[in-house]
């Protein structure tokens, strides 16, 4: 359940905001607003309303947060719809879930408070709309729909597509991607050079980017320009060549039919871990050594839980964890034990000789679960199930189990089974995890 909560004092959030006023007669109201806030979905992120579009949030502050899911709702609110035409949503803050990084920027939307905003999107899109907008003199309809008209143009989506989920589209999803981190490239290279508050930096960057229509070059020399520093030839030129590299493997992922969209959130997760290597390269770069271009390799099948697949669901990672709790099987733990429930009983079976304990996780469990006795199968063999019918206790289909390493006993392969069919030899275990890498 979401709840809004009124702080008196802005500086708990937000600061430097700027108080307005609110009329209490004849006033038509705008109840709530309900929406995701979106790059992956952020975790915690802070939001308030700023009525007078001045950029700040207004006093006393109207605030709320998201949950996991990057949902919030603001309820109760009390907005005169006649004089208040436009207002703007600000974001910050909070956790990316997919990445499970540090949500280090602010994003907004521009809405109208006298329509229906059950399904409000703030992303990396609808951020760059609302800063056109608010760089504008005359702050309404006319010139919302012209800063839509002009990120449309820039980006190359339809207008309707700026407001819509970046992780519900795969096309919508590559331009919030290129955008997000064209931004953290050059950002990269102007903290590292300045002192300011690094807000600062990045909304003069997100005007430059409007203004010179994503021309990386004219960007940069606006940058340098504005902030009176000098970006070095290496890092100018190693900014322009990572932002090719990764629009053209953004492109040809789009192109792929065989890309999962239910599979974004591991993508955006991939491409992050490659871009990271990028801005490192970036900070630690000295001046006129060539820094090499970090390829961006992503295919859809390395991102559907490949063998030692370190970039697959968050969920495979708790969930191999959460295995640890048990002894780890070795070759010499043959104890056969009984288990009188065997409602969570199931088997490894193979041709292989010995048998352990397995130690077996269901999501839908609170705690893992160790079934009776079983024979294992180690790496280099076909691993399938044998199972009685109680297996359906398990809603979700999907198991985790820990085995050991042929070679090291200390280190442990977790795999994911989905229980998807009832002949045994048809249900294939995907290596998720070793023990090392968790």
């Amino acid at each position: 359940m979401f709840k809004t909560i009124v702080f008196l004092f802005i500086t708990l959030l937000f600061f430097g905001c700027e108080s307005s006023t609110y009329t209490s007669s004849n006033q038509i109201t705008s109840n709530s607003i309900r929406g995701v806030v979106v790059d992956g979905y952020i975790d915690g992120a802070s939001l308030c309303l700023d009525t007078n579009l001045n950029g700040t949030c207004d006093e006393p502050t109207i605030a709320t947060r998201t949950n996991s899911n990057g949902s919030f709702l603001f309820s109760n609110l009390d907005i005169d719809t006649n004089k208040t035409k436009l207002i703007s949503i600000m974001a910050k803050d909070g956790v990316d879930s997919s990445t499970q990084k540090d949500f280090q920027c602010q994003l907004k939307t521009i809405i109208d408070p006298s329509k229906n905003n059950d399904n409000v999107v703030i992303s990396p899109l609808t951020d760059l709309v609302a800063v056109s907008f608010l760089d504008s003199d005359n702050k309404d309809a006319i010139a919302l729909e012209d800063a839509q008209n002009t990120v449309s143009q820039i980006l190359g989506l339809p207008k309707e597509s700026l407001s819509k989920n970046p992780m519900e589209d795969i096309n919508i999803f590559t331009k919030s991607q290129e955008l997000q981190h064209t931004k953290q490239l050059i950002e990269t290279a102007l903290i590292k050079r300045l002192s300011l508050d690094s807000k600062i930096i990045k909304e003069k960057l997100k005007s430059e980017l409007l203004a010179h229509e994503l021309n990386i070059h004219q960007v940069l020399i606006a940058m340098e320009i504005n902030f009176n520093i000098d970006i070095p030839n290496n890092e100018e030129t190693f900014i322009k060549n990572q932002i090719v590299e990764l629009k053209n493997a953004l492109h040809s992922l789009a192109q792929d039919t065989s890309l999962d969209i239910n599979n974004l959130n591991r993508l955006q997760k991939a491409i992050d871990k490659e871009q990271t290597i990028a801005n490192q390269k970036l900070q630690e770069a000295k001046n006129n050594e060539p820094i090499e271009v970090v390829k961006i390799s992503i295919t859809p099948q390395s991102i559907t839980q490949s063998i030692f697949d370190k970039e697959g669901a968050i969920l495979d990672q708790q969930a191999c964890r959460a295995t640890n709790g048990y002894n780890y099987l070795t070759y010499s733990n043959t104890e056969e034990t009984k288990n009188e429930d065997t409602t969570n009983g199931i088997s490894i079976k193979t041709d292989g000789d010995g048998t352990s304990l397995v130690k077996i996780f269901y999501p839908t469990l609170e705690y893992p679960k160790t079934p009776y006795d079983a024979t294992i199968v180690f790496p280099n063999n076909d691993y399938y199930f044998s199972f009685n019918n109680a297996w359906v206790n398990n809603p979700n289909r999907t198991i985790y189990v820990m085995t050991p390493n042929q070679s090291d006993n200390t280190i442990y392969d977790c795999y994911r089974f989905e229980l998807d069919s009832t002949n045994a030899r048809d249900i294939k275990g995907v290596k998720v995890f070793r023990y090392e890498d968790i």
